[in-house]
């Protein structure tokens, strides 16, 4: 079945535990998932022992929201040290600048006549186990207030929240070359989250050079045509493929499985998860 490498739980924006997301991989015959939350490695230690108990592949991340020269990019950070004091430190104070950037959501729409409180945003956030507060939880709380109706092409988030939309705030938190060397310097491997969303792969050479290991060549909004694509540029740039699902829990929304990426393109991050993770005793198997 292959794994599913984007997941997130309710220590970001997701709605399911860590755990939870674990056994769904397993139910579904999946090979294995990692989990990449938004911003937050609060969660990794629950996710890791769920995967011994339930012998399930699973691999400790991070998604990092990041701009360079005015483009947000999404960078995936694998097979990290997540208990890293300065990585730990900076995401400390990303998660403080996302509440203030929610608040500045919030403020936006109540000027355009929209009638939201941040209580309502907070009740939202009742089920989040973390701190993180995202556009997902406005968007819930605009759907839970009756503002957004049935949203299935996700039209009503695009015209509100979206780049364009009516409240955006862009980020700033963490520039994409800082997002990169925190990465490394946890000893993880940096990749490039869904950039099929990008106008362009001007900026994969850029990324390389700064330390750049892969990019998700399989998302469930990626064409054939994308695809095909990116895995020449994957080939061309000496990076490792790498694809999952970016599920979040909704039952309206894409589910875990829908993309994932064969054994054989994602070697480097199976060391990882062998050496740091799995009992000495059981890597031969891991490493065929």
């Amino acid at each position: 079945m292959g794994f599913d490498l984007h997941n997130h739980s309710y220590f970001s924006d997701g709605i399911h535990s860590p755990s939870t997301l674990v056994k769904l991989a397993k139910e579904r015959g999946l090979d294995g998932l990692a989990l990449t939350d938004h911003d937050t490695l609060s969660d990794v230690e629950e996710f890791i022992e769920a995967g011994r108990k339930a012998e399930v592949i699973a691999f400790p991340g991070v998604e990092l929201t990041t701009q360079h020269h005015g483009v947000e990019l999404h960078i995936l950070g694998y097979g990290l040290d997540y208990r890293d004091q300065a990585l730990c430190r900076r995401l400390y104070k990303v998660i403080e600048s996302r509440i203030h950037r929610a608040k500045e959501i919030v403020h936006r729409l109540q000027r355009s006549g929209i009638d939201l409180a941040w209580e309502d945003v907070e009740n939202v956030c009742q089920n989040t186990h973390g701190k993180y507060v995202g556009r997902p939880h406005i968007y819930r709380a605009l759907k839970a207030k009756g503002i957004i109706g049935p949203d299935p092409e996700r039209l009503g988030f695009r015209y509100y929240l979206g780049a364009h939309g009516l409240a955006y705030v862009p980020h700033h938190e963490l520039p994409t070359l800082e997002g990169l060397d925190l990465i490394r310097t946890a000893h993880g491997l940096p990749v490039l989250a869904h950039p099929g969303r990008l106008d362009s792969y001007n900026l994969v050479r850029t990324l390389k050079e700064n330390g750049l290991a892969g990019i998700e060549v399989f998302y469930p909004t990626h064409s054939l045509e994308v695809t095909r694509e990116l895995l020449q540029i994957a080939e061309e740039y000496k990076l490792f493929p790498t694809g999952g699902s970016d599920y979040h829990g909704e039952l309206d929304a894409v589910q875990m499985g829908t993309a994932t990426v064969e054994r054989r393109f994602i070697k480097p991050l199976l060391q990882r998860y062998i050496h740091r993770i799995k009992p000495e005793q059981e890597r031969d198997n891991l490493d065929k």
